[in-house]
């Protein structure tokens, strides 16, 4: 295999290198952290809401 790199164009060497993200690979990465974020918030609502619930019915077993 013969490869033939020009150093006039070449971003190497002409140090004008670009950086293309086509896969829009930083946006699916913080979409992926307000996900995962909202997951968590919704699951400490669960989990309060949930011990909330669970505070009250033993407060109610006490009185009785």
């Amino acid at each position: 295999m013969k490869i033939e790199v020009c150093s006039n164009c070449h971003p190497f060497f002409t140090g004008q290198q670009k950086f293309v993200d086509t896969a829009g690979r930083v946006e699916k990465f913080l979409a992926k952290v307000e996900k995962t974020k909202a997951r968590q918030a919704s699951a400490k609502e669960a989990a309060d809401k949930k011990a909330k619930t669970n505070s009250d019915k033993n407060a109610v077993a006490a009185v009785l």
